[in-house]
């Protein structure tokens, strides 16, 4: 309304540009076209703002173009500037959090406080830095007041169940969510969030009930809840029922002609095609997806492409196919460049060829391209972590790997961006990989430990499911030496 009242108000266009990316700067896979557009107005209209909104919108600038270090700089320069600015203390903080120093994001929050202790969203970023710590009484008190500061908003329940998860306090990450549909009965994501913990407690059954109500109960979510029987049957191992699941979803977006749903379906089938080795299946599932997202986009910007490439890159690498794997990492790199897509999504490409070098055994190499990868991905996807171990047990560093692989069991951070369906496939493999690295140690004891926690997990899985017969088969073996 402000810019339709006035076509040259810079800092509408700057709040405006800084709403609509709040939720997407950090994510790899976003569109910021219009964002971008609202910046630039702002810009250039920029001469009758005052200075201090001048330097607002040149950090503005700065994070919608994905220039984090020259947001961190000048949000440096403007701390000093502006001491008494409470906004600028919080970018600051956050800036430092994106690069992960975390004492120092804790040190500046708390000027932010000390400016104003009702900055609720100073209380989020401190809980979750401390999370990162593994300082969970301190997150876990920063997201308390957090929650006491906006009781009725959705954002603080969000955090607190993650932190609690985080934490491995699953009983209290239950409890949160129930205080969030108490207060809202119609947030959903915080039902959904109570199957999982019934599922990682062992309580099974009770997350199938749970997703079934509310798919009876919310139609208009049943593409989301039905790929969410489909994960759970897959962490179970029950990949006969998982494959039904997932063929399910695909019909439910075609009937209700919500095409995004639909490539994001394919996507995880493809990749579900993969868990279970059919290979074949699982390229074409990526072809479907990328082609309908051409029709679908047109010109327009689309990174699903980019996003069937790298799978059909790793399908190939399963296959043995290297050459192909390849070619697929190039084409992913011809197409960032001829669309002047951001850099940032050349991290699929990094990963890809990271990928080869580790299924070829070089692990140095490996290491070495994997460094280039961004924070923003680092963050966002479990597979990135999955590859760390991998690469640290290929260079002999097993313990090294068995803590990555640890770090990923309650790392729910790792689902940004809705990859529900990549953490519940590493997750579900968590056990059997820890067990292997340390059966390779010759570390008996805890092998059997994590061989029969996987037991546990897949006490419902098909009997011909690979890695079961595999943990039953080591597993025997190992009894009977001890």
């Amino acid at each position: 309304k402000a810019v339709l009242t006035d076509t040259t108000f810079a800092m509408a266009y700057c709040q405006l540009a800084v709403s609509l990316s709040a939720s997407k700067f950090a994510n790899p896979l976003s569109d910021l076209t219009r964002e971008r557009a609202f910046i630039r107005l702002a810009s250039k209209y920029s001469k009758k703002a005052t200075e201090r909104e001048q330097d607002y919108i040149l950090t503005a600038l700065t994070i919608i173009d994905r220039n984090f270090d020259a947001f961190h700089a000048i949000l440096s320069e403007m701390s000093l500037k502006y001491p008494d600015s409470k906004e600028t203390h919080y970018w600051l903080g956050y800036s430092y959090f994106f690069v992960e120093n975390y004492e120092q994001t804790i040190i500046t929050m708390n000027k932010v406080l000390e400016i104003d202790p009702k900055y609720a969203n100073a209380y989020n970023i401190i809980g979750y830095a401390h999370s990162r710590l593994n300082e969970h009484e301190k997150a876990i008190s920063a997201i308390k007041k957090y929650i006491a500061l906006q009781p009725n908003a959705k954002n603080p329940y969000d955090s607190g169940f993650e932190i609690y998860f985080i934490a491995g306090r699953y009983d209290e990450a239950y409890m949160i969510c129930e205080d969030a549909i108490r207060i809202n009965p119609e947030w959903i994501q915080f039902k959904r969030y109570m199957s999982y913990i019934h599922l990682f407690r062992g309580e099974n059954e009770k997350a199938y009930a749970l997703i079934r109500d509310l798919i009876k109960r919310y139609p208009h979510q049943e593409s989301v809840l039905q790929n969410d029987m489909g994960c759970i049957n897959m962490y179970e191992g029950k990949y006969k029922d998982a494959a039904v699941e997932f063929q399910k979803v695909i019909r439910i977006t075609q009937k209700s002609k919500n095409t995004n749903k639909e490539i994001s379906a394919h996507f995880n089938l493809g990749k579900f095609y993969c868990v279970v080795g059919e290979f074949s299946n699982a390229l074409q599932e990526f072809s479907i997806a990328k082609n309908l997202s051409e029709e679908v986009y047109g010109e327009s910007y689309n990174t699903w492409p980019i996003r069937a490439d790298y799978f059909s890159g790793i399908t190939n690498i399963l296959l043995g196919d290297y050459i192909e794997a390849n070619k697929a990492s190039e084409q992913i790199k011809t197409y960032i460049e001829n669309n002047n897509y951001d850099l940032v999504l050349k991290d699929f490409y990094f990963m890809l060829l990271a990928e080869i070098h580790i299924n070829e055994s070089q692990p140095n190499e490996a290491l070495r391209i994997f460094n280039k990868v961004s924070i923003i991905t680092k963050r966002s996807f479990p597979h990135y972590h999955c590859m760390m171990a991998e690469i640290l047990s290929l260079q002999g560093k097993n313990e090294d790997a068995i803590y990555v692989y640890q770090g990923l069991y309650d790392n729910w951070i790792t689902t940004n961006y809705g990859n529900f369906f990549d953490y519940f496939q590493e997750r579900s493999m968590i056990n059997y990989h820890i067990a292997r690295l340390y059966e390779k140690k010759g570390d008996t004891q805890q092998a059997i430990l994590y061989y029969q926690k996987a037991m546990d997990q897949w006490k419902n899985a098909d009997k011909d499911m690979t890695e079961f017969v595999d943990t039953q088969a080591r597993l025997a073996i190992l009894l009977e030496k001890d």
